[in-house]
């Protein structure tokens, strides 16, 4: 049995939200760890990212594949009060 994590993000960086109204509207980006890690391989879709999910998504049940669990790292940053793109990991 072989286990696959495929992931769809935006970018690679989490920002702290900025909850004030002050002049200094900058973010400062909280870096996300980006291994190298051999065998991973970057596709760009040329659908959107709510789209390619979806795809990706349909494309794994298609092949007789379990996805046990599906990560939206979005969500979970809004809950500890930080924002960023879009990112989700398939399990």
């Amino acid at each position: 049995m072989a286990t696959v994590l495929l992931t769809g993000c935006q970018n690679l960086g989490l920002f702290e939200k900025n909850t004030s109204n002050t002049e200094n509207s900058s973010r400062k980006t909280i870096t996300a760890s980006a291994t190298n890690v051999e065998k991973t391989k970057t596709v760009n879709s040329k659908y959107s990212y709510e789209e390619t999910l979806q795809r990706l998504e349909k494309a794994i049940v298609s092949k007789n594949m379990t996805v046990f669990a599906k990560v939206d790292h979005t969500k979970a940053a809004q809950k500890v009060e930080l924002s960023t793109s879009h990112c989700a990991d398939f399990w």
